[in-house]
């Protein structure tokens, strides 16, 4: 559920890029979830509703990479006081449209922001703010099942995500990274990541991305989140490249060995930099969860779930 370019005539002042993670999101949860839809979504929703404070890496952030807000009024309010001023550490972050949308997620599925009066609507608050995405183009953002690329690692097979959603080379990344990494320029802005696990073996490693901490800085009315960019012409998706989600399975058992999410600028070589770590120290590895224990280039966030030898 990469997002993808509007077809739009150039005209516009902001390539968007057509939203779909509601419905990739649900989708993933038709084909593996076991708790009941609403149920899922209601901690978003009353989180937003009802506000958190703001953590120091956020307004940092915000500190960073917020003046895009000033592209749109109602993206910028969001983002202030009640006293108006920029929202800081330690504040209360309340997002009203925000949980109206995760309230009509909740109760009526991820048809809702896509189809009939509301896609219109979300048309036309799109167009106000400056870009161009057609009601047609929302309903018709739906996410596609692929096979992962598979990369042979001996005793484990890695999966990743494969080559024609431009996410990089991860076979080409980890078959070079056995040499010392270097550390790097920190770039976590606009991308994270996470895996999880179940008790049934179920097992999701997942990237997402705005391509920046706040993407164009564009809230269409009403809906409480941000547009992402478009992807450069040329490129299939957006922020593709900083993706790189892993799960690492025995051969031929089977049996997990480790999940990792890794997301930002240096994605794809902090991935296989880490697999490969984790794979030399396959023997001796223990049932564990984090993102700090393994060097890095920390050019991104990585997330990582081991189960152990």
């Amino acid at each position: 559920f990469m997002a993808h370019a509007a077809a739009d005539d150039g005209a516009a002042r902001y390539r968007a890029a057509i939203p779909r993670l509601p419905r990739g999101l649900f989708s993933l949860h038709a084909r593996y979830g076991r708790l009941p839809w609403p149920q899922v979504v209601a901690p978003a929703e009353n989180l937003a509703r009802f506000g958190h404070a703001v953590s120091q890496a956020f307004a940092r952030d915000l500190a960073a990479d917020g003046g895009v807000l000033t592209n749109d009024r109602t993206a910028l309010t969001a983002y202030m006081t009640p006293r108006r001023q920029i929202l800081q550490a330690g504040d209360v972050f309340k997002q009203i449209d925000l949980a109206t949308m995760l309230g009509r997620l909740r109760a009526r599925g991820p048809g809702e922001p896509y189809a009939g009066y509301f896609g219109n609507e979300l048309q036309d608050s799109i167009a106000a703010a400056g870009s161009a995405i057609t009601a047609a183009e929302i309903r018709a953002a739906v996410p596609r099942w692929a096979d992962a690329a598979i990369v042979d690692a001996g005793k484990f097979r890695l999966n990743a995500l494969p080559a024609d959603v431009g996410a990089g080379d991860f076979a080409a990344a980890y078959a070079q990274a056995d040499r010392p990494s270097t550390p790097g320029r920190k770039v976590l802005s606009g991308s994270t990541g996470f895996v999880v696990a179940d008790g049934r073996g179920i097992v999701v490693a997942c990237g997402l991305s705005m391509g920046r901490a706040f993407g164009l800085g564009i809230m269409p009315r009403g809906t409480g989140f941000l547009l992402a960019p478009a992807p450069a012409p040329g490129s299939q998706t957006v922020g593709a490249a900083r993706l790189a989600p892993i799960i690492a399975l025995r051969y031929p058992s089977g049996e997990l060995l480790f999940a990792v999410a890794a997301a930002g600028a240096g994605a794809v070589t902090d991935a296989a930099t880490v697999t490969r770590e984790l794979i030399d120290a396959a023997g001796t590895l223990t049932a564990t969860t984090g993102s700090d224990n393994f060097a890095v280039g920390q050019t991104s966030l990585v997330n990582l779930l081991v189960c152990g030898a």
